[in-house]
């Protein structure tokens, strides 16, 4: 079959139209990917600085956590050398009551 002129340009345009159509569609498929690797990126980069921010938090909690036990550790340490003082200063009085006991004692027994 032998299609007129008419036909031809309304088959052109038709054609035309569809490869815009076409070229239209792949332009913004193009332009929403680039926008979403965009994104994409901009969350790796935040999840990378959010990795780095937990870690140095941990790290400064670690270092918290040793200081607040090193202060326990020397803190108990002290409370144990004052008890040690305490026992060993009871330890003279009551000998040195014991001492004086008996020498009242003796000399309770040497008036009668």
């Amino acid at each position: 079959k032998v299609i007129s002129d008419e036909e031809y340009q309304e088959s052109m345009q038709i054609a035309k139209a569809s490869v815009q159509a076409a070229e239209d569609r792949e332009y913004r498929w193009r332009k929403q990917t680039k926008m979403l690797q965009q994104k994409v990126d901009k969350l790796k980069n935040e999840n990378e600085k959010l990795k780095d921010l937990k870690s140095l938090l941990e790290e400064k909690m670690d270092l918290q956590k040793e200081t607040f036990l090193q202060q326990h550790e020397t803190s108990n340490q002290q409370r144990t050398s004052a008890i040690q003082e305490l026992k060993q200063e009871n330890e003279k009085l009551i000998q040195s009551f014991e001492e004086e006991r008996e020498m009242l004692k003796s000399d309770l027994l040497s008036n009668n």
